[in-house]
């Protein structure tokens, strides 16, 4: 990671949008928000396999579509930051990082400072003025035509995309 601190500052801003715009594409293009969260950094950063982008997968749109549990792409950015930054399983008897626990709860209260909330459907609520449970085909659809994967799940992809980026080049991570 130290490879990204000693990038210059518009080389670092350069990452961080590029993660932005990718999560946003990819969620638009392909849909899953933790799926596309992970994406946008492996293809920013080339530092993550494919166990974390599968392992993922589960946790769209509030844990399987149904908007109850915390923010998929949020979840998704926590994953990556314990990822890059977790206990080892060689350390596990040295007990707890908190380093790791502080980076987490920085990314959730960036969920909770921009949209009001990390659970999936409160963050529906604040883009959209309502939830949907996309478990439901006909709410699917009226999610789909308020603009869930034109714009706005698209946004908080890029975001999340974005604050793990922002760990990673400012040293963080």
């Amino acid at each position: 990671m130290e490879k990204f601190q000693k990038l210059s500052d518009e080389q670092k801003k350069e990452l961080i949008e590029k993660a932005y715009s990718l999560g946003y594409e990819y969620e638009q293009k392909y849909g899953n928000c933790p799926q596309c969260a992970v994406a946008a950094i492996q293809d920013t950063f080339g530092i993550l396999d494919d166990n974390i982008f599968k392992a993922v997968y589960g946790l769209g749109a509030g844990i399987g579509l149904s908007a109850k549990g915390s923010c998929g792409a949020m979840t998704a950015a926590i994953l990556t930051v314990g990822m890059l930054k977790g206990r080892e399983r060689k350390d596990f008897h040295k007990g707890r990082n908190h380093e790791c626990y502080e980076l987490s709860l920085k990314i959730m209260r960036k969920f909770e400072e921009k949209y009001g909330s990390n659970i999936c459907g409160g963050i529906q609520k604040s883009k959209f003025g309502k939830s949907f449970d996309l478990t439901d085909p006909v709410q699917f659809a009226e999610f789909e035509k308020a603009g869930g994967h034109e714009d706005k799940c698209p946004e908080v992809v890029g975001s999340a995309a974005r604050w793990v980026a922002e760990m990673i080049v400012n040293g963080e991570i």
